[in-house]
């Protein structure tokens, strides 16, 4: 039977060796993002709950968007915020060059109202979508120069009108989207997403159960297991899918992960999730602050407690984290 402790076989399960992960998540109303260096440390007893670092503030505001809209490359030396406030943002150096100053690269087109961002580092493409264009933009050598251009490469989707939600997996270039597509909410699946320009249909879809894709910006996927971690907001859950880059059709979810603690309160809801498959570790956050690491998270289920929870300030919009 599922327990609190979050399902079967999950009492002997080991903690990850050197596990060392930070967080960042962002606050709109101080428009700062806050940084937790070691949040996560498997290794060091007294983990930081404070920030270790801030970026952004009264002249440099930022807020970044739902879900995991503040990806790292994999050196920490680059951090791409998707911010309302001014596009697509580049912080070169975050964790040693940090608090109230301008980004150091801004892209973006006049007008838009962008809504979702994923990083591919080795290749260096930064994806875009807007509230209402059926396009993914896409910059080639994003991370190069300080000024302002045009995308590289437009995927025109067909039958998809804006609002989709990206993500993927460092050293992939595969592409998820969660949008609604022919007025069916799918998750869509591109293959090859680094050369794609033009018109450019989906490789596969799919429609998983209870989903919603203007709802859909916790989303995740773990490469490794091929795994797609879809935050269920309103429902406090986390579905997760197996094969996901593969399957087509309906599907129902492999497992249910349900996020529950004390003091949780029914108008929190979850604002982002983010999987590392290095570690097999899933990082929850909710909009009231509450943050979340869950190790074993392939195969997690039921009402998991978390291996780390704390409170981190009083919002957490979105969530991004890096290894250390």
């Amino acid at each position: 039977a599922t327990t609190r402790n979050g399902g079967p076989g999950l009492a002997g399960r080991a903690c990850p060796v050197d596990a060392n992960y930070g967080v960042v998540v962002s606050n709109s109303p101080q428009k700062k993002i806050y940084g937790y260096p070691g949040l996560y440390n498997t290794a060091v007893a007294g983990n930081q709950v404070e920030p270790g670092f801030t970026l952004g503030g009264a002249n440099s505001p930022i807020q970044a968007w739902q879900g995991r809209s503040m990806i790292f490359s994999p050196d920490n030396s680059l951090l791409w915020a998707g911010n309302e406030l001014g596009g697509m943002c580049l912080y070169r150096n975050p964790l040693t060059t940090n608090g109230d100053r301008a980004p150091d690269l801004q892209l973006h087109i006049d007008g838009m109202q962008w809504y979702s961002i994923w990083y591919e580092p080795q290749a260096d493409v930064l994806y875009a979508t807007t509230m209402s264009t059926a396009l993914i933009y896409a910059w080639d050598g994003a991370s190069v120069g300080s000024v302002n251009r045009p995308p590289d490469r437009t995927i025109a989707v067909p039958d998809y009108w804006g609002q989709g939600y990206l993500t993927g997996a460092p050293g992939s270039d595969v592409l998820f989207m969660a949008a609604r597509l022919n007025g069916i909410d799918s998750v869509l699946v591109f293959d090859d997403a680094d050369a794609r320009n033009g018109v450019s249909a989906p490789d596969r879809s799919w429609r998983p159960q209870d989903f919603s894709a203007a709802n859909t910006h916790a989303f995740s996927w773990d490469d490794t297991r091929n795994l797609l971690y879809v935050g269920v907001p309103n429902l406090s859950q986390v579905h997760v899918y197996s094969d996901a880059s593969t399957r087509q059709g309906s599907a129902t979810p492999d497992r249910t992960i349900t996020i529950d603690f004390p003091g949780k309160v029914t108008v929190d809801w979850i604002s982002g999730v983010v999987v590392a498959p290095e570690h097999d570790l899933l990082f929850v956050s909710m909009y009231k602050g509450q943050t979340m690491v869950f190790r074993s998270a392939s195969g997690l289920q039921g009402t998991p407690e978390a291996d780390r929870r704390e409170q981190l300030g009083n919002e957490a919009l979105g969530m991004g984290i890096f290894k250390q």
